[in-house]
């Protein structure tokens, strides 16, 4: 069968190149994920991203090269173009649908805002010694598990590891925390 040239390169080399190109590229993206998103987060208004086009052009180079040693050249090189790119557009689009998008809804919707956590109730991780300045660690139970804060005493007096404790507020990324004394505690300021 005749192959197809485009300037003097087989599709098997081109095949390579985007199957090469697209691996590299998707590597780049998964390391580099947040500051590709800040450089193209424009091109989200496109029903598909950056992501999705390096998926595609690395199916399209790898399912092109199958369907070349596969079929043993049968078929003429535009069929087999053709058929690539259909194959390759349905993997994108399955991948992206089930897998790519849900990740990304999950991943934004998933972060705890502390704000949230202000009168929940921890227990003392690391001690908090006497001072206002004094640092200790709290364990505060939210909505997905528990999360593991720095805490200063509100008071500035020491409170002991186990003791059960109210955030009061946030203050520089720290949980500022009071140790509990009886139940009505928590309404006083």
């Amino acid at each position: 069968m005749m192959t197809m040239h485009i300037d003097g390169t087989t599709m098997a080399h081109i095949y390579w190149y985007l199957l090469i190109g697209g691996v590299i590229l998707l590597l780049v993206i998964l390391l580099l994920g947040d500051l590709m998103d800040a450089l193209t987060g424009h091109l989200d208004v496109l029903p598909f991203g950056p992501s999705e086009v390096v998926l595609f052009a690395s199916f399209l180079g790898g399912v092109g090269l199958l369907l070349q040693k596969l079929a043993l050249l049968a078929f003429p090189s535009i069929v087999t173009l053709i058929i690539s790119a259909i194959t390759a557009f349905v993997l994108t689009f399955v991948i992206s649908y089930f897998f790519l998008r849900p990740l990304k809804h999950m991943e934004s919707s998933s972060a705890v805002d502390l704000e949230d956590m202000v009168g929940r109730k921890g227990i003392i991780t690391m001690e908090i010694k006497e001072g206002r300045d004094s640092l200790g660690e709290v364990k505060v139970e939210h909505d997905l598990g528990y999360m593991f804060k720095t805490a200063i005493s509100r008071d500035g007096i020491a409170i002991p590891l186990d003791t059960e404790v109210i955030v009061w507020e946030i203050k520089d990324n720290r949980f500022v925390v009071f140790q509990r004394t009886n139940e009505t505690d928590i309404f006083k300021v």
